[in-house]
């Protein structure tokens, strides 16, 4: 963060989409609970948010690995929870924000693409007018 806000002083216009991809060190490490992992992504995402208020930020969502930094048992299962778990609650923070998807972040096409493209596995749905229960 500290290298963010220091480039914020030398970009003029903020960027239209910027890819977040954050927490996947951090899970299994010495001292984070998931919770408390939680709390300190979305801040930081908080921070950006008001570093580059007219920028859709996009969380590219930690993926699984094998072994994780800091596991101790012979599975990763734990940590692939918490893993699943950050994840749900990341998208679930960035829909109330109002920002555009998350999910995994496939490579850049050769060519100019839609940003609905980029938005692979979730996409946050169209605001509509109409009512969410017709009976």
């Amino acid at each position: 963060m500290p290298l963010l806000r220091s480039k914020r002083a030398d970009i003029r216009n903020d960027p239209d989409v910027m890819v977040i991809h954050l927490g996947g060190n951090s899970i299994g490490t010495y001292g984070n609970t998931r919770i408390s992992l939680m709390r300190r992504m979305k801040a930081d995402i908080r921070e950006i948010d008001l570093l580059f208020p007219k920028t859709k930020l996009m969380f590219s969502d930690i993926l699984p690995r094998w072994n994780w930094r800091g596991q101790t048992a012979t599975t990763g299962y734990g940590l692939e929870r918490t893993r699943r778990w950050l994840n749900g609650a990341m998208f679930g923070f960035l829909s109330d924000m109002g920002d555009i998807c998350s999910g995994p972040v496939p490579p850049l096409p050769p060519h100019p693409a839609p940003l609905q493209m980029l938005c692979s596995l979730r996409v946050l749905p169209e605001p509509s007018a109409a009512a969410p229960f017709d009976v």
